[in-house]
């Protein structure tokens, strides 16, 4: 599903109106798509609705939901935020509304404010929407988003919580914290992001109307990854196949102290359905690996005094890689120097496409140069210290700006870049993203972040794109968290179980 920034939104609908659908029309379209979402989720009949609106569209919006929730039975008042409608449409709507009955006030008596709040079962916040940026300056404004946030009242918040960025997702400390955000025509970028999305609660999507041809942005197109994309992206199996069919994945991997990172590599990779999976692994750690794992070929290869693989092992990987399809370099690897001489030299003269992640990512801090250089298409899989050490940028700047972040290093540097955490962003070297919606805090645990870059390899071994895969691996490995932490909770839930719940989320798909 396309993901939307303002300036793209604006476009949307200034396409809309170039073949006559009117910026009226698409207003009452999506308030009374609002209502419609919301009468289907509350009982509204009976119910004290109160609809906070601004003085631009978005309060437009919220009139109508208003007239909406009316003509349902429910008891609707109206709070004028800022004062009257700043725009003809708003204001018609205003209008509208307000033939029918003394259901509007303003904030000149705020003790009649906040006896409409706390007295409210539901609250619709149509103040800002997607327009708001910078700071609430007004007192008396954030006294109101206090008091909403303070009620009982289940809030739902239009296109926006107010309060917060719908580009950045930055948001004031006094943002209405919803708890469901509805979004116009297509979800925004702001609501993916943090801290904006802590507020938006459950983000719901609600068509108004827009003509198809208004969705064909190509230029800098971010995307939200769902089910049915995934599933396309998964090919059928053939009947007339053998384990050659479905790719050779290699992982090097581990380290003294570090076999489970071996061990939930391969097990990644084996659960995605790869045909052959070999895992190469130093000398020290090569008896506990080899006994857990029964489906994969486990090699021992030459470590040093540190426990980690040596550079004398460089010649058999080599040799080793040249008969696979994806190849697997970093989880548990260790930032021994010799070690990580052997990793920058075995990614430059990869031939097949090239999953680094953990250590394999560190290896190329200050080594950047090596990246563009490579011959082989490379998937970058790093959390946000990962990221911070390769790009030189501190983990908050990172972190506020996630997706420029991903973006931009994907496109300079030629790469698909899977920068982890909530809502992990995947960035093709194309400019295109992907917000993955999947997966939950039990996850951050250690060890989950091997099995994703073993899920990812899976799917490139089997001809599958590199963003593609990517994108593939982020989702099914957020859903099996997903199903994990309902289940054990996301204390209790640990990396493996996800492992088992993958085959049933590919079951699901095939359906």
């Amino acid at each position: 599903m396309l993901v939307v920034t303002c300036a793209q939104m604006r476009q949307m609908e200034k396409d809309a109106e170039n073949i006559g659908i009117s910026s009226l029309r698409l207003m009452e379209n999506a308030g009374s798509a609002a209502a419609r979402y919301i009468r289907e989720s509350d009982k509204v009949a009976g119910k004290r609705c109160l609809i906070l609106c601004g003085q631009g569209n978005n309060g437009g919006d919220g009139f109508v939901v208003a007239r909406k929730l009316l003509e349902h039975g429910a008891d609707v008042r109206v709070i004028l935020v800022s004062g009257n409608p700043k725009t003809p449409e708003a204001q018609e709507m205003l209008d509208r509304l307000s033939t029918r009955q003394r259901i509007v006030y303003d904030t000149s008596d705020f003790s009649v404010c906040e006896d409409l709040i706390s007295s409210s079962d539901i609250i619709v916040d149509a103040v800002y929407g997607t327009g708001f940026h910078g700071t609430i300056a007004d007192e008396t404004t954030k006294r109101l988003f206090d008091a909403v946030n303070g009620s009982s009242a289940k809030i739902y918040a239009l296109d926006m919580p107010s309060g917060a960025n719908a580009d950045s997702g930055e948001a004031s400390n006094n943002t209405i914290r919803a708890d469901v955000t509805i979004a116009f025509a297509a979800p925004k970028i702001g609501q993916f992001l943090f801290p904006a999305a802590n507020y938006c609660g459950k983000v719901v999507f609600v068509g108004i109307g827009l003509p198809e041809s208004a969705y064909n942005i190509n230029d800098s197109r971010v995307e939200l990854l769902d089910k049915e994309m995934i599933a396309r992206k998964i090919p059928q199996r053939e009947k007339n196949s053998n384990k050659g069919t479905y790719g050779r994945v290699l992982c090097v991997c581990g380290s003294l102290g570090m076999a489970g990172a071996a061990y939930m590599c391969a097990s990644g990779a084996l659960r995605c359905g790869a045909g052959l999976v070999t895992l190469a692994v130093p000398q020290s750690i090569y008896v506990p690996v080899a006994s857990k794992l029964n489906e994969c070929m486990v090699y021992p290869l030459d470590s040093n005094g540190s426990g980690a693989l040596a550079y004398s092992a460089l010649e058999r990987i080599k040799e080793m890689a040249k008969s696979a399809t994806a190849l697997v370099v970093g989880c548990g690897l260790s930032q021994n120097e010799e070690t990580q001489q052997l990793i920058r030299s075995l990614v430059s003269d990869a031939n097949c496409p090239v999953i680094l992640d953990a250590d394999g990512i560190n290896a190329f801090a200050g080594h950047i140069d090596l990246l563009r250089t490579s011959k082989a298409e490379l998937i970058l899989t790093p959390h946000p210290g990962e990221m911070s050490r390769l790009c030189g940028k501190k983990i908050d700047e990172i972190q506020q700006s996630r997706l420029d972040t991903a973006r931009s290093f994907a496109t300079e540097n030629g790469v698909t870049l899977v920068l982890k955490g909530a809502n992990t962003i995947i960035a093709s070297k194309d400019g295109h993203a992907y917000i993955n919606p999947t997966g939950n805090p039990g996850m951050a645990k250690g060890g989950s972040g091997d099995i994703l870059a073993g899920m990812i390899a899976s799917f490139v071994a089997q001809g599958i794109s590199p963003v593609d895969s990517a994108c593939c691996g982020a989702y099914i490995h957020g859903l099996a968290g997903d199903i994990a932490a309902e289940k054990m909770s996301e204390y209790g839930m640990i990396p493996t179980d996800m492992l088992l719940e993958v085959p049933q989320i590919f079951r699901d798909m095939s359906r």
